[in-house]
């Protein structure tokens, strides 16, 4: 029997995988070609934040290792990013809400950045994995922005 964590995780990432490929049936069933794929991009980007969503659920103790000692609360955060990315795969998945999603997964993702991995990377400037971790991640950041961007969806107005 695999680790609860392991479960978890697999299940989350095959629960969205299905889910959006039901979703997105008639898109991708209107497409031709290569378009299906595309048709399916929301889907293939949902399943892995469900993945590492549910990954910080049931993995939040030793997450919260990498939440800087200075900030309080270190377990509330790793539940936070867990949440966070659960639901911007639920919204990518239900297609609603992409923009405020991806713009939020967006701006935590940022937020790692400038909180873990640049102090990581001004302290260890030649070391490679330092390196890594930062662009790899603001990498991230920024795919997540372009998303909201694109998604062509209306600024929600608070009435």
């Amino acid at each position: 029997m695999p680790a609860p964590i392991v479960f978890w995780m697999s299940l989350a990432g095959v629960v969205f995988l299905i889910a959006g490929m039901f979703a997105f049936r008639r898109e991708v069933q209107a497409a031709a070609g290569l378009d299906k794929w595309i048709a399916l991009g929301s889907v293939f980007v949902a399943a892995p934040l469900a993945t590492f969503g549910a990954e910080h659920l049931t993995a939040a103790r030793s997450l919260m290792e990498a939440v800087p000692e200075w900030m309080p609360g270190r377990l509330f955060w790793a539940y936070v990013a867990g949440a966070v990315l659960i639901a911007s795969g639920v919204c990518l998945v239900a297609n609603k809400k992409t923009r405020e999603a991806a713009t939020y997964l967006g701006v935590m993702i940022l937020l790692l950045v400038l909180f873990e991995y640049l102090p990581m990377l001004i302290a260890n400037p030649k070391d490679i994995v330092s390196l890594n971790y930062f662009f790899d991640t603001l990498a991230f950041s920024g795919a997540a922005l372009v998303l909201a961007e694109a998604s062509g969806e209306p600024i929600a107005a608070n009435s």
